[in-house]
């Protein structure tokens, strides 16, 4: 995980959406469980712009399962609001990928 004041890793790739309402509940709040999906695109994203496809990784043989998942929410994101979704490797071995995220809100940055 990254914490406040460390530096994201680099290279990183970043994506921009808009809530869409179905990413809500009932008080316009992003539902916890769709950041999950927005960092599994941003993965995606990430090995596309490194020329492989997700598909291409695994038709190689090689599965890259998430064995483990920890988000601190420091705002809450909301319905109809534009936010970046950032993605970099943090760490890597033979066998294991480590991914950091970041969610934010432009053009601040907040």
């Amino acid at each position: 995980m990254i914490r406040p004041g460390e530096e994201f890793p680099s290279p990183d790739t970043r994506f921009r959406l808009f809530v869409s309402y179905g990413e809500t509940d009932a008080m316009g709040v992003v539902y916890y469980g769709n950041y999950a999906h927005w960092f599994e695109r941003a993965r995606g994203q990430f090995m596309r712009e490194r020329g492989l496809s997700y598909a291409e990784v695994e038709r190689r043989g090689v599965m890259l399962p998430v064995r483990e998942m920890s988000v601190r929410y420091l705002a809450p994101a909301r319905y109809d609001e534009e936010v970046v979704v950032r993605a970099g490797i943090s760490q890597w071995s033979r066998a294991s990928v480590t991914f950091a995220y970041q969610v934010f809100g432009p053009p601040d940055g907040s």
